[in-house]
């Protein structure tokens, strides 16, 4: 193959990955891209200069890099989502050139760097790197880990030494990276040690103070050193190298069976860039495999070199393309179909703002999937250019507080209809009697223990509390449950009590699962307005192993009147 062949065949599989991915253009902002977008634009450039040279460890991980890439892109294109895939996709297929230089150096044939490129190009484990922004850290930690692997075998110790800080100011991963330079020196060069002093002084200063913050907190990004860790992030992450069940472990066959150096250094870059992911059981997510996959082509080039060509093209024209095409395909089934679902809710909550006044405080009930608490605060706080609002759950201790408040703005979606449901409270509301759990329930009457609704019904904590009206011609409490084959698996037979200002309306125990009414006469009693209470003996955790989280399953719950018939209705 000449040079001339190489780079028709790199143009064409750049077309053709555009072709494969033309889909990601449909998509649309996720959470994480969406919050990204919200804050970046309004910092100086000068801020992320300073964060770009620090020697600090960010302390809310704050990533210089890949953060200014939002902000630029936030200050030019908007919410135009073409523009952030475009420059993506762009990214990557320079992280595929490089990966090809690198290849090169590493004396590898134009046939096997161009099937080391190949393999990182299409690979499917990262589906997630390649549509959605969020992770475009890890694909600028990419770009900087091949630039530094390339400059530093051709030589180029100082711009290598710059490429790897700008890879861990784009992402923590590249913190390993000198450990595979070391195993480049040790298999492939000449053992120069010295060489390797700053970027070993770079990864201590950034590891010594990672340690230090990792002993003093607990959250998803804290490292556990644990057995019980691996037990979570081996089987995910090895099922992604090739997409199939621990196929990963794998490449330690190809070590032991390949006498190549080059395949050595591909599966030790492989696993000892995926060495820290191991023990962040809290954060697994497949685009985390990008960086790692770095190694993963350097030995499948490499092993290529040991193959004919016409092996080599049948395995990437009949197993290793389609393959991957055909996991594409159902990912990004599931992408659109989120993609679209966070559009309309993004779309409605902008058409919204445009119409009342800016929100102090929002409390939302349900939302999409895809966009969570930090995507639902920046599709108030974007169209409205205003950080300082505050949004909450329903679920959040805050929310009660602030449900009592005059100007408070609910927010609830419907995601059959895909409609927001939207009320501003005015305080002079006149509460209701009975609550059906719909997309437009009033949620200030939910005044504690309540979750997000889900279909027609919502469950409560193991204490919860409503305020309703009692009518003068009230006859009867009304509750009606939907209680989960699991939750009677889990806890047997439970008890449900309500009161009314302290005074006991009636007791129930729920024996069997299924959607069920419970009524309980009530004395006459003056109208008026009467806080509700239930509480739910025992609890249920339906995780296991946990203290009770949940209470039960309500569909609607109040006072019903008697009808014509004298009567109350069920």
């Amino acid at each position: 193959m000449t040079k001339l062949q190489g780079l028709g065949l790199f143009v064409l599989m750049t077309l053709l990955f555009l072709v494969a991915n033309r889909g990601a253009y449909q998509g649309y902002f996720h959470g994480d891209d969406l919050d990204n977008v919200s804050w970046t634009p309004g910092l100086e450039n000068s801020e992320y200069a300073s964060a770009l040279v620090s020697p600090k460890l960010s302390p809310w991980n704050f990533r210089p890099v890949g953060h200014f890439y939002f902000a630029a892109l936030g200050r030019t294109a908007g919410l135009d989502y073409r523009w952030y895939v475009a420059v993506l996709h762009g990214l990557h297929l320079l992280n595929v050139w490089l990966i090809w230089l690198l290849l090169r150096r590493l004396n590898l044939g134009l046939v096997a760097a161009s099937a080391g490129a190949l393999v990182f190009a299409f690979h499917m484990g990262v589906f997630e790197a390649l549509w959605k922004p969020m992770y475009v850290f890890d694909v600028l930690c990419g770009t900087f880990c091949l630039l530094c692997l390339l400059l530093y075998v051709r030589g180029n110790l100082i711009l290598s030494v710059l490429s790897f800080w700008l890879a861990y100011k784009s992402k923590e991963v590249a913190i390993m990276l000198p450990v595979v330079l070391a195993a480049w020196e040790f298999w492939l060069a000449e053992k120069r040690w010295k060489r390797l002093l700053p970027f070993f002084s770079v990864s201590l200063l950034f590891g010594l103070q990672a340690i230090f913050r990792n002993s003093a907190k607990n959250d998803d990004y804290t490292f556990h050193f644990t057995l019980d860790a691996w037990r979570i992030t081996v089987p995910f992450y090895t099922s992604k190298i090739f997409l199939l069940p621990f196929s990963g472990l794998f490449t330690l066959v190809f070590a032991a069976v390949f006498r190549d150096r080059r395949v050595w250094l591909g599966v030790a870059a492989l696993w000892i860039l995926l060495l820290p992911l191991l023990f962040l059981p809290g954060r697994i997510f497949q685009a985390y495999l990008y960086v790692p996959l770095i190694g993963l082509a350097i030995a499948m080039a490499a092993i290529s070199a040991r193959q004919k060509t016409a092996v080599v093209a049948v395995f990437f024209l009949l197993f290793w393309i389609p393959w991957n095409y055909s996991q594409m395909r159902i990912e990004r089934r599931k992408m659109l179909t989120q993609s679209d679902e966070n559009r309309a809710y993004i779309t409605q909550m902008a058409q919204l703002l445009r119409k009342k006044p800016a929100p102090k405080v929002v409390v939302y009930d349900t939302a999409p999937e895809g966009l969570q608490l930090w995507g639902v605060a920046a599709s108030v706080h974007i169209p409205i250019n205003d950080l300082s609002t505050k949004i909450y759950r329903l679920e959040d201790k805050e929310a009660a507080e602030a449900l009592r408040n005059p100007g408070v703005m609910v927010v609830s979606w419907d995601h059959g209809a895909r409609k927001l449901w939207a009320a501003s409270r005015t305080g002079n509301e006149r509460r209701t009697a009975y609550i059906e759990m719909k997309p437009d329930t009033p949620i200030w009457l939910l005044t504690e223990g309540w979750f997000p609704r889900e279909h027609f019904y919502r469950w409560t904590r193991p204490r919860a509390r409503a305020g309703l009206y009692r009518p003068v011609d009230a006859r009867e409490f009304q509750l009606i449950a939907n209680v989960p084959d699991d939750q009677i698996r889990a806890t047997g037979p439970f008890e449900v009590s309500i009161t009314a200002d302290g005074n006991l309306i009636g007791r129930h125990t729920f024996k069997e699962s299924g959607l069920q009414t419970v009524n309980w006469r009530v004395a006459a009693a003056q109208p008026g307005d009467v806080e509700i209470e239930l509480a739910i003996d025992p609890g249920f955790d339906p995780s296991g192993g946990n203290p009770a989280s949940l209470g039960i399953a309500v569909a609607g719950i109040g006072f019903v009147p008697p009808g014509p018939s004298g009567r109350v209705p069920e």
